[in-house]
């Protein structure tokens, strides 16, 4: 709850700055300090302010998310699938590709093979800023975004995510039945 109330308190410090810019161009205007077309001005000037600020937050939240990935020790993909999955009960060319996709969405250098399938899509791929989360994916692409063209140039079908997927093993898996087939 405490890093909730400080991303919220630094939301509200956001536009309480941008309420008192308002007020002091006002002043300023009002005392004829500054002319009476400084307003429109003053205004595109706060709003990219805010704007900025608010590019920052996304920024520093994708970024964490990044480094979350990173921190993740390099395999390479055949140890990794060997790994992972020991009964070979999905596709290697399957997981090598949306662990490729889904590495992509994270950007900033992650590897695929940084990527486990143990990973929740609900949990580890969202946007957190001081231990909150802050997008629900309407603002920042999620990673899993780019499996949709992919899967369907695969299977000729439309893309719908399948709601009982929780993890990225559930992802392969499913997904290897779609195109290879049980």
């Amino acid at each position: 709850m405490r890093h909730g109330f400080r991303l919220a308190l630094g939301v509200v410090v956001i536009f309480a700055a941008f309420l008192l810019f308002c007020l002091a161009a006002g002043w300023l205007m009002a005392r004829g300090i500054l002319p009476a077309d400084f307003t429109p001005y003053g205004l595109m000037l706060a709003a990219a302010g805010m704007l900025g600020v608010v590019y920052l937050i996304l920024y520093a939240a994708k970024r964490q998310l990044r480094k979350r990935f990173l921190a993740r020790p390099l395999l390479t993909f055949g140890k990794w699938y060997d790994e992972h999955y020991k009964e070979k009960d999905a596709s290697p060319e399957v997981a090598e590709r949306i662990l490729t996709l889904v590495a992509k969405g994270i950007g900033g250098g992650v590897r695929p093979t940084q990527v486990l399938p143990t990973d929740r899509l609900d949990r580890d791929f969202t946007f957190r800023l001081c231990g909150t989360d802050i997008d629900d994916g309407t603002m920042l692409s999620h990673p899993l975004a780019r499996l949709g063209d992919w899967l369907e140039e695969q299977t000729g079908e439309e893309y719908e995510p399948d709601p009982d997927w929780r993890t990225i093993d559930d992802v392969i898996r499913d997904v290897s039945n779609r195109v290879d087939g049980p």
